[in-house]
């Protein structure tokens, strides 16, 4: 980049002034603001390259039938509209010259950081991005490589998202503007939106959540940071994102988990009678009361959730690694040994090491029964999925859409708590709940052993006995122990001679020996040695 002297960012500084230029001083901060926007987003120029002396430039450009608009032309192929028509030439003027003004200030770094515009960071944050990954057509089903590229498409999608409703909201805001006020402003709005993926008119509409809005800001937060870093750009307000929400800790019950089921099976939980659902009707002229059930075709498909209920419940799999499951060993994704008893989490050639702890668990003889049953129906189906559709295809996508239908049935439709991961939770409850040792039941879930006690210690009592205990015997501790000092419980008299030196004794020694109470207030030294010994 070419050495920019202080005389020209004098000179072009000078042709800004309101005198020179027939511009309102209002206008021309908007013109200002706009020029920030455009040189924040400018490519650096190429080494070796000297700019040309013509620019940049204004040209008209005729678009439609309307009157021409002004354009500005800078080096590296760069064009910019300036919104002027062809009889504005004073306010294209004056565009360019703010336009050159911070240009220059941009290369002697003379910008102020809350000068640059929310749209020119958004802007550099989707160049960082690059191209969208291309799709990729399976091999074979569950080839590991597609699944990887449809992965990276939507958390490409996923992105943009972010960054997108980032710039429409806040557009050619200056970062100086950008206060927590004003991003807590725009998680309340959010907030009060329906989610995209809701149909326009739907009766059912879900409100965005706080926890996407969160996410949005954490986007915006790391675009700042890469804008920074990249452009060279120092100061830029921190951006404001709220509190992560607590761990849920929502588990099941034995009787709601049989609602799940049951609603998998086909029935229909009536909540205001707190029992499954009847309806009359008559069967060889006689009035009778039947259980309300789904169609057919409704509880075929449901059969997929109802194994991915059993299987989440019984032994607390993640919900991406029990829709991958399979019959057979293989090195891409978990499956079931039924012979041997053994669900494994991940395939065979996975490294261990990778993402989250994903070991194999050693399944429980109920879950076992229901899954030799469930294998004979697969293979006279053909396939080798056990989460499945009734055409033997396996789920690539998550179980929502089946998930809300039958909570709903089970009588949680009211209850946001009740999802897919509940189940996971309610595994973990249980084991807790049983009293089952800290690091078995961390290794049967994949957990680790502090989660484990932060998140699910407070369900459980396990491990107080001692501390209870002691806690009951207390009374006999009719004495206080001072450090340093000379009290001693009621009707012992105190050593005579001079204090002894403090010892200081290892981890455990105190527990390892029993001494009478009495003779373990004698300090005198000699006393303490024959104790010891």
């Amino acid at each position: 980049m070419a050495r920019i002297k202080q005389t020209e960012f004098t000179t072009a500084t000078a042709s800004l002034r309101p005198a020179d230029i027939n511009v309102p001083l209002a206008l021309l901060e908007d013109i200002l603001r706009k020029g920030v926007s455009a040189s924040a987003a400018l490519p650096k120029a190429r080494r070796g390259r000297k700019p040309s002396r013509d620019l940049p430039c204004l040209d008209l450009r005729v678009r439609g039938p309307s009157e021409p608009i002004w354009y500005l032309h800078d080096e590296g192929g760069f064009e910019l509209s300036t919104g002027f028509r062809e009889s504005q030439r004073d306010e294209a003027e004056a565009f360019k010259a703010a336009y050159t003004v911070i240009k220059l200030a941009t290369r002697l770094g003379a910008v102020s950081p809350l000068a640059v515009t929310v749209s020119a960071i958004c802007a550099h944050a989707l160049s960082r991005l690059g191209r969208r990954p291309d799709r990729m057509a399976p091999r074979h089903p569950g080839d590991p490589k597609a699944r990887k590229a449809d992965n990276a498409r939507r958390e490409y999608d996923r992105k943009v998202r972010e960054i997108g409703r980032i710039n429409h909201y806040f557009g050619d805001t200056p970062m100086g503007e950008v206060t927590e006020r004003a991003l807590r402003q725009y998680l309340a709005e959010r907030l009060d939106q329906p989610l995209g993926t809701c149909r326009p008119g739907a009766s059912d509409v879900r409100l965005v959540q706080e926890g996407t809005v969160r996410k949005e800001l954490i986007a915006f937060r790391k675009a700042v940071a890469d804008f920074a870093q990249d452009r060279k750009v120092f100061g830029l307000p921190p951006i404001w994102v709220p509190r992560n929400s607590p761990h849920r800790t929502r588990y099941l019950t034995r009787s709601e988990c049989a609602r799940l089921v049951g609603a998998a099976l086909g029935f229909v939980w009536d909540t205001a009678a707190g029992a499954w659902k009847r309806e009359a009707g008559v069967v060889e002229g006689r009035r009778v009361w039947r259980l309300v059930r789904r169609p057919p075709a409704v509880r075929k498909t449901r059969r997929a959730l109802l194994r991915f209920i059993m299987i989440g419940l019984y032994t607390g799999t993640r919900n991406a690694a029990v829709r991958a499951l399979r019959w057979r060993l293989n090195r891409d994704t978990g499956a079931i040994d039924v012979e041997g008893g053994v669900l494994h989490r991940q395939g065979l050639g996975v490294a261990p090491n990778r993402g989250k702890r994903q070991p194999a668990v050693d399944l429980p003889e109920r879950l076992l029964r229901h899954l030799r049953r469930w294998r004979a129906m697969d293979e006279a189906l053909g396939t080798d999925f056990v989460i499945h559709k009734p055409d033997g295809t396996p789920y690539w996508q998550r179980l929502e859409h089946l998930w809300d239908t039958v909570a709903a049935d089970a009588g949680f439709g009211d209850d946001p708590e009740v999802i897919p991961h509940a189940l996971r939770h309610t595994c973990a409850t249980w084991l807790r709940l049983s009293r089952v040792r800290l690091e078995e039941a961390a290794d049967y879930l994949g957990m680790d052993p502090v989660t484990l006690i932060r998140v699910y210690g407070q369900r459980t009592i396990d491990g107080h006995a001692a501390a209870t205990a002691a806690m009951d015997n207390a009374r006999d501790l009719r004495h206080r122990r001072v450090m340093g000092g000379t009290e001693l419980p009621r009707g012992l008299k105190p050593a005579k001679g001079p204090a002894p030196k403090p010892v200081w004794l290892a981890a455990g020694e105190l527990t390892s020996t029993v001494l009478p109470a009495r003779a373990a207030f004698d300090l005198r030294p000699g006393r303490a040695a024959s104790l010891a010994a």
